[in-house]
């Protein structure tokens, strides 16, 4: 519950997360609980693994650099919670960006 109509709404983060009530429903979470979000659970490199939730399906961006670089998509349509990186990133170090859709 969201106490009010205007928390409800869903460009408000009613949690105080960071993510706006739409992205956590998308994402399978609880908008109204800042304990409920999105995470990757492990990272075994160059993979990496997250929980994946029915109905969902999931893409994959990395950058090498957060703040000169835009992210690159480098997977798309998974359905499943896992990615192994490799010839994207060709030996560099960067990051991973996770992006959930629903189906």
């Amino acid at each position: 519950q969201f106490g009010s109509t205007e928390n409800g709404l869903p460009d408000v983060d009613s949690d105080g997360d960071g993510q706006s009530n739409l992205a956590e429903y998308i994402a399978g979470m609880q908008p109204t609980n800042a304990a409920s979000y999105f995470t990757i659970d492990r990272i075994n490199a160059p993979g990496i693994e997250w929980t994946a939730l029915t109905g969902r399906v999931y893409s994959v961006d990395w950058t090498s650099n957060l703040l000169s670089a835009p992210f690159v998509e480098i997977a798309s349509g998974l359905t499943q919670g896992t990615f192994s990186g490799g010839a994207e990133t060709n030996g560099i170090k960067g990051y991973y960006r996770i992006r959930v859709q629903l189906e």
